[in-house]
């Protein structure tokens, strides 16, 4: 058996939470101390994929964490500088002998940050680890292998218990800068926004309210943006920052569903599970192509007629296309960071058909709206509902009929778009009289039927050529889903 370390440092990155955390688990296993460590990476925030949701996030899961540390006579230290320069500060200051994290799956700029971070630590001799907290298989070439990890990982394996201790180095000096937050804009009034709480204390109230009643209506109430935002399980910024497990949710579930005598709910229930499940799969597609977020799965599909007009950019994310459900999603993200997951689908698949806007281009401004931002999963919807993996049926969401059917009375829309108050639902939802409707509120900036038409034909001759048959046989067999 190898000695102990005498210090190890637990790098903190988006797993905040002592519950079912495999990296903290094997840094006091292996080590005499543990230095817990949090670092504002300048080279990272300061990326324009982030976003003053991210830091209140973030924020908000530390404090409560650093909270929690206290309780067993720890603490943690939050520190904000280059990464490597903050390892080189740390390495003077304590003398560790390793680093511990679990595997980020994230955009480059974190993926050429760990490369960096590794080769720092061969040259200075410190041990680095990383450890999964998902079923996602680094380095994975067949992805039948997928659902045995899961079944390892998530399924099958017990959850490890929050540990009674975290011993810190003697000479440690608690640090805690917040300050990064405030180097990046507001997009509206703070006091006029309503942000889920992040934290691994709000995770498990939600989760037990999730499972304690909303879950009974989880499979009707999803797909409006009325209803899901109570009966939708909340728990994906959780998922997004670490402060919950994957496997203590889905085992968590599971149980219930066992238990529960109401139909509806075991069948809500049946439902996230599968949701969950999909939740991995998209990240393991990031994993085994990282180049997704720069180019389209299927090759094929790079050359469209996007044209990218920056007043289109800018009308959709102030909502101001003068489509009212697509106008009400996009505000109610910029005051919330919140939209159900059929909203996303609708305003992404306007963006890119309607108005022409290429994925990429709306990727980061997108971004910064979702406090639950989880590249693995926004990259690959983007390019779902861009029609661009091209093993998928092309999907271009119709947000006057989606308006129709997910919010007839347009309690939604007139929430969101106060221009509308004075309107009948009859008025609102009619595609003829929009533009007509108030002269406070924008025509549509473009012709839907017109414009869909131009990407649809795009897409389609693409879909249906001899090369495709070949390049979808490719992604479908890298990147398809597997039945769990």
């Amino acid at each position: 058996m190898s000695p102990k370390n005498t210090l190890t440092i637990w790098w903190i990155k988006r797993d905040i939470r002592l519950l079912d955390n495999l990296c903290l688990h094997k840094a006091l296993q292996d080590s005499k101390y543990v230095l817990p460590v949090f670092i504002w990476e300048e080279n990272i925030f300061s990326h324009q994929q982030y976003s003053r949701f991210h830091f209140e996030a973030i924020n908000t899961a530390l404090k409560d964490l650093q909270k929690n540390l206290k309780t067993l006579n720890s603490n943690l230290l939050i520190l904000r500088g280059e990464t490597l320069q903050v390892f080189n500060q740390l390495k003077s200051q304590y003398n560790f002998q390793a680093i511990y994290s679990h595997e980020e799956i994230g955009s480059d700029i974190t993926y050429q940050r760990d490369i960096q971070v590794q080769k720092w630590c061969q040259q200075n001799q410190i041990k680095y680890k990383e450890f999964p907290q998902l079923s996602v298989i680094r380095g994975l070439k067949d992805r039948d292998k997928l659902d045995q990890s899961w079944k390892k990982r998530i399924q099958n394996s017990q959850v490890i218990q929050s540990p009674n201790s975290v011993p810190l180095p003697k000479n440690f000096k608690p640090i805690f800068d917040n300050s990064f937050k405030t180097t990046k804009p507001t997009f509206e009034d703070p006091s006029q926004t309503i942000i889920q709480s992040t934290s691994e204390t709000s995770a498990h109230n939600i989760l037990n309210s999730f499972l304690k009643d909303r879950s009974k209506r989880y499979r009707g109430s999803i797909s409006s943006p009325n209803t899901a935002l109570k009966y939708g399980s909340r728990l994906s910024t959780q998922l997004a920052y670490g402060t919950m497990s994957m496997r203590y949710i889905y085992q968590q579930t599971e149980q219930k569903r066992k238990t529960t005598k109401d139909p509806w709910q075991k069948k809500g229930l049946q439902a996230f599970k599968s949701r969950l499940h999909w939740h991995d799969h998209f990240i393991q597609r990031l994993e085994m192509e990282p180049q997704m977020e720069f180019y389209a799965l299927n090759p094929l599909f790079e050359d469209l007629p996007y044209t990218n007009k920056p007043e289109n950019l800018q009308a959709w994310l102030k909502g101001q296309t003068g489509v009212p459900l697509v106008d009400a999603s996009m505000r109610c993200l910029r005051h919330t960071g919140f939209i159900n997951f059929r909203m996303r689908s609708m305003v992404t698949s306007y963006a890119c058909h309607a108005l022409h806007l290429d994925w990429r281009y709306i990727m980061y401004p997108l971004a910064q709206l979702f406090t639950d931002y989880e590249p693995g999963i926004h990259i690959s919807q983007l390019q779902m509902q861009a029609g661009v993996v091209g093993i998928n049926t092309i999907r271009v969401y119709n947000p006057y009929k989606q308006a129709i059917d997910q919010d007839p009375r347009c309690i939604f829309i007139k929430k969101w778009v106060p221009e509308l108050q004075g309107k009948s639902p009859a008025e609102i939802l009619s595609v003829e009289t929009i533009p007509l409707l108030n002269s406070d509120y924008p025509k549509p900036i473009v012709d839907f039927k017109a414009q869909t038409k131009i990407m649809k034909d795009a897409l389609y001759k693409r879909k249906k050529s001899t090369e495709n048959a070949i390049l979808k046989y490719q992604v479908l067999h890298k990147h398809g889903s597997r039945k769990f």
